[in-house]
């Protein structure tokens, strides 16, 4: 997990303003009652065997500097050497758009079908100092229902609306909403098995059982409260011509009384903390 910290500014090329070409390049890391922690546990969270399963810690970004010269190798074995948190397969993430909770950041870990994929927070204690690091909470210990999560998006009512990417496998992608406010997680849609389920017998429409939901997005400015924007990736090479494989862009409806807070404020968190509390 990474940061890149610059100093954007008014003139330039789009880059330079954007503050991508004056900055460096930041590691992950974290530490939970004084003690570093490296790696990511399947089991164990941030914890060990010893302490068992731990939820919460503090970061710190470690100043890797400009490596626009080094490897995919050599930007590793910097990593390793400042002691960068390693996890499982860092997938996407998102800045939470309420004013009052400019300093969040979402991210999921997909891991594997077998594996915990994991929903992370990551609290600034100073967005405008973002290197002075902050506390990182698994919001999702993997056990909940959900499984390879893949893309993230964040409405302005607290609403965390992530997809999955099982892979090639008889699982259907799903997706679903995790409240910030109160903790739920609710499945708010799934691909339907006619196309996409090997295990449905007599099935002539079967297509493949390689798809993915992905690239959903918050459409609620273009479309109105609730509406989301999404696409279904279905990996089978495409009799047409024109086409690569087949697909579908979606517009998705998610009533916003779901999964909202009980004032229903677009800008409520209660702090609920998941069951990732430690």
């Amino acid at each position: 997990m990474y940061v890149y910290i610059g100093t954007k500014t008014k003139n330039g090329h789009p880059i330079e303003q954007a503050g991508l070409t004056d900055g460096s390049l930041y590691g992950l890391t974290v530490s939970v009652d004084g003690r570093p922690v490296t790696e990511e546990s399947n089991v164990f969270g941030l914890g060990t065997a010893t302490t068992g399963f731990v939820g919460s810690g503090r970061f710190g970004l470690a100043n890797l500097g400009d490596v626009s010269n080094l490897g995919a190798l050599q930007l590793e074995q910097a990593s390793i050497s400042a002691g960068v948190l390693r996890v499982q397969r860092c997938e996407d993430g998102a800045w939470d758009p309420r004013e009052k909770h400019a300093n969040d950041f979402y991210f999921v870990t997909t891991a594997s079908l077998t594996n915990n994929c994991r929903l992370w927070r990551l609290r600034f204690d100073d967005i405008e100092h973002p290197e002075r690091g902050g506390t990182i909470q698994i919001l999702l210990k993997g056990d909940e229902g959900h499984s390879m999560l893949d893309n993230v998006t964040i409405d302005r009512w607290g609403r965390i609306l992530m997809d999955e990417d099982p892979g090639n496998a008889p699982r259907v992608s799903k997706i679903w909403l995790y409240s910030i406010g109160t903790g739920q997680l609710i499945q708010v849609a799934a691909h339907n098995p006619r196309f996409f389920d090997p295990t449905v017998p007599n099935n002539p429409d079967f297509i493949t059982q390689d798809e993915e939901s992905s690239g959903i997005i918050d459409a609620s400015h273009i479309l109105e409260r609730g509406w989301f924007l999404v696409d279904v990736q279905a990996h089978k090479l495409s009799t047409d011509p024109e086409l690569v494989e087949g697909g579908q862009l979606l517009a998705l409806f998610v009533d916003p009384r779901i999964g909202q807070s009980k004032d229903g404020d677009e800008d409520d968190d209660s702090g609920h903390g998941g069951e990732g509390r430690r």
